[in-house]
């Protein structure tokens, strides 16, 4: 609980939202023949069509990254996109020019 003047404000931590760290290593995006961004995550699952969006901080832009699915769900997160593998890399900062 904190205290905001002589109002109490409590923050319910169980709400925050909890997302995935997803390891640079094991990620590889790419565009299908259709044009779609895909994401394969080894040894575990794919998608079909993602989406690449800045997440924080505002002061470093490229310090994390999200990935959504088509439905604009959260996949999870990326910290240290540089780490992604040179095709992966680029495409995770195509699909953020756009």
């Amino acid at each position: 609980m904190l205290m905001q003047g002589s109002a109490e404000l409590r923050l319910d931590l169980a709400r925050e939202p909890h997302y995935d760290y997803l390891e640079p290593k094991r990620l590889r995006l790419f565009r299908d023949d259709s044009g779609r961004l895909r994401l394969v995550i080894e040894g575990d699952r794919c998608y079909l069509d993602v989406k690449v969006v800045r997440a924080f901080p505002f002061s470093g832009p490229d310090g994390f990254v999200g990935l959504l699915d088509g439905r604009d769900k959260v996949i999870g997160l990326i910290e240290h996109p540089e780490k992604l593998l040179p095709d992966s890399r680029e495409a995770a900062r195509a699909a953020l020019e756009r």
